[in-house]
């Protein structure tokens, strides 16, 4: 570049500088150190009695783009290569009336005799054009016999090529920048940065296409460099941003595009040594972004791993880190293994484990579907039902349930406790766990389809899953492919309609020659009240039914009133009559026939449970054989009337349950006698008036009181 000097130095002003940037083929970016531990000076110098040409220039919101002129890129190129990152000599020869300062650079060797003048081989190059001033000095008419020695040569841009054949066709936006990451494919191209924005964020021309791109680091974010009105650093934002600079403007590189936000692109960008971010949370630079630390190539174990390192060390940002106290202290790593019983609101299971106690478990980081309206809001129950039914109503949460229900119920799985959630307001206390079936993590499972999203934690919340980076990337393949939640507005009406017949006995009366026609009728068990009432879902009626086992008598537990109020108390074996049916069918498919209903609507018949592959049983004849039921009188009009005595029969001769201290009948008799024989004591007569209701051969009837 050339300007009228203002005055020539005639001694030589030699400087020592780190060079930053290269802007053009005659201006360097120079960088001077102060102090230790302070930024260093920059100074934009330019190359005496040369010019090379303009490159092209991005557009802004007032103007357009400008191309390059011919060569302009191979000539930034050329010293760029041989400068970046180098420490190298500047002589000044002259200041310009715009304070610019004008002189030579040299590179290497021991001095300036044995340094390489970069000027000289620019122009020996062909790439710059030398314009000497209105004095020819000796430097100036060294500058020209090389350059007619690069144009016999037909060097560079005496080369006699057609000049557009040295313009770059530059991609400046994108109306569809994930097309260009499915481009690419995730693997790494060749770039140069052109620019940090901040620690986290460059703008890089990938190359050979020219597109040009920003990119913020997956994994990753450092604190900015302008912040708020005043435009204010954040606390160690320069020096993240520093940090950036010193190592990737204008390096080389590979950068791997994962992602779009916006119009920008997220990615990792790959230095010499690695993926930079892992140096900047090394150093305490940065923290880790859990929404894109799922899009990290190879994941991010590696990120947590650097993070962890400065936090230890209270590096930077974390120098006032403390870490926090697990708020589960015996929690076990391994992990233990249990049965699944019951499947929650998507978020949760109930597991039995190997001791007999049964444990409600949180899936770690999980957050299941939500009832939403339109506009994100609560939609407003109607005057029709009240009673709120999430499993129904909300998109895909039957759909989610079903998946979990039967891949787990009834089947083993591994659980991890991650973390305890302590109890909040009118939430209990949470233990929140990663959960494993045939080694695979359940949430991933579920999220990766759709059914569920993950829960965004603060930065300094440690309390979460232990595959956290892996249900992020689940989440981000599932958006990406528009799977369940993500799905488009118009695809969102996965509701399931249900007709809920329990307690209307009018709407259950127009159902009962439905369920009667049919010998036996799928169901799904989805609550037990006590051991013979239970709630079943008949998917081909679309209805919810109250279902009472018939031909068995089983005992009671007590009732909850009011304010959650035991009103009673439980009948003997209640509670394991109860737990032996939930265990059998909560939530497992079942077949049922249809007898009759009573007069509340609930309808009164006999179910099936699988107890192997194609085996169905009888779930009264099961109460019964356990001795956890007993036959009531109505069976004997039943076809299963025999097999009901038979398993009674069983019970009491195993003197299974209600029947441990079960005396047979001719036994009692004889025990009666004799104590009557040693009954001294006048017998007492209490006549009482019955009523008859129905009588059996061998002199058995049955009464009430009258």
């Amino acid at each position: 570049m050339v300007e009228g000097p203002v005055k020539p130095v005639l001694e030589n002003n030699m400087k020592r500088g780190f060079v930053k940037q290269v802007l053009s083929g005659d201006s360097v970016v120079l960088q001077f150190s102060v102090a230790p531990g302070s930024p260093p000076n920059e100074t934009t110098v330019y190359l005496c009695n040369v010019v090379a040409p303009r490159l092209a220039k991005r557009p802004t919101e007032n103007t357009a783009a400008t191309p390059d002129e011919p060569y302009a890129w191979e000539a930034r190129e050329f010293i760029r290569k041989k400068l970046v990152g180098q420490t190298v000599t500047f002589v000044r020869e002259f200041t310009a009336t715009s304070g610019r300062e004008h002189g030579h650079i040299y590179l290497g060797g021991t001095g300036l005799e044995s340094a390489e003048n970069v000027t000289e081989s620019g122009v020996s190059a062909g790439l710059l054009e030398v314009r000497p001033g209105k004095q020819i000095d000796e430097s100036t008419k060294k500058l020209l016999e090389l350059q007619e020695q690069a144009k016999e040569a037909k060097k560079g841009r005496w080369s006699g090529d057609e000049p557009t054949k040295h313009v770059r066709s530059i991609q400046w936006s994108f109306d569809d920048p994930r097309s260009l990451v499915t481009k690419y494919g995730g693997k790494p191209v060749d770039a140069v940065i052109e620019q940090v924005r901040d620690g986290s964020t460059v703008r890089a021309f990938l190359l050979p296409s020219f597109d040009y791109v920003t990119i913020g680091f997956s994994g990753v974010k450092t604190p900015g460099v302008r912040v708020g009105t005043e435009g204010k650093p954040e606390e160690f934002g320069e020096e993240a941003k520093f940090f950036v600079e010193i190592r990737l403007l204008q390096r080389d590189v590979k950068v791997i595009l994962e992602s779009t936000s916006n119009q920008n692109f997220i990615g990792s960008v790959l230095h010499p040594r690695g993926n930079i971010a892992e140096f900047l949370l090394k150093d305490g630079l940065a923290k880790c972004l859990d929404w894109t630390m799922g899009l990290v190539t190879g994941g991010g174990e590696k990120l947590r791993e650097a993070e962890n390192f400065a936090k230890q060390r209270r590096l930077r940002i974390w120098k006032n880190f403390n870490a926090q106290t697990t708020s589960a202290p015996s929690i076990n790593k391994s992990g233990f293994s249990a049965k699944v019983v019951e499947i929650g609101l998507c978020d949760s299971l109930s597991v039995l484990k190997d001791n007999g106690e049964e444990l409600k478990v949180y899936f770690s980081s999980l957050r299941p579907p939500r009832r939403e309206g339109t506009d994100g809001a609560l939609p407003v129950q109607t005057a029709v039902r009240t009673q709120p039914r999430p499993l129904y109503d909300i998109p895909f949460m039957f759909e989610a349930r079903e998946y979990l229900r039967k891949r787990l119920i009834d089947k083993r799985v591994t659980v991890m406790i991650d973390y305890v959630q302590p109890k909040q307001n009118q939430f209990p206390e949470k233990t929140c766990c990663t959960i494993l079936f045939n080694g695979q993590n359940v949430a991933i499972m579920m999220i990766e389809r759709g059914y569920a999203k993950v829960i965004r934690h603060r930065s300094d919340d440690d309390n979460r899953s232990q595959q956290y980076d892996q249900l992020i990337a689940a989440e981000t393949k599932a958006e990406g492919e528009k799977k369940g939640l993500w799905a488009d507005k118009t695809d969102q009406a996965n509701t399931l309609r249900v007709q809920e017949l329990q307690g209307d006995a009018q709407r259950s009366k127009q159902f009962l020659p439905y369920l009667q026609r049919s010998q036996r009728i799928d169901g799904l068990v989805e609550f037990v009240a006590s051991a013979s009432r239970l709630r079943v879902y008949v998917p081909k009626e679309s209805c919810l039914i109250t279902f009472l086992l018939s031909g068995i008598n089983a005992p009671r537990t007590a009732r909850i009133g009011p304010n959650g109020q035991q009103i009673g108390s439980d009948e003997p074996f209640a509670v394991q009559a109860m737990n032996f049916t939930r265990y059998k069918c909560l939530q497992h498919d079942v077949q049922i026939e249809v007898e009759t209903m009573d007069k509340a609507g609930g309808f009164i018949g006999y179910l099936f449970v699988q107890v192997e592959r194609g085996v169905w049983k009888n779930l009264s004849e099961l109460l019964v054989e356990n001795g956890l039921a007993t036959v009531h009188f109505t069976a004997e009009r039943s076809s299963y009337y025999t097999l009901l005595t038979n398993a009674e029969r069983i019970a009491k001769a195993a003197k299974l349950g209600i029947w441990k201290h079960h005396v047979e009948e001719e036994q009692q008799l004889i025990d009666d006698n004799q104590k009557q024989g040693n009954d001294t004591t006048e017998r007492k007569l209490e006549l009482k008036k019955i009523l008859l209701t129905e009588v059996y051969t061998g002199f058995r009837f049955r009464c009430a009181n009258f």
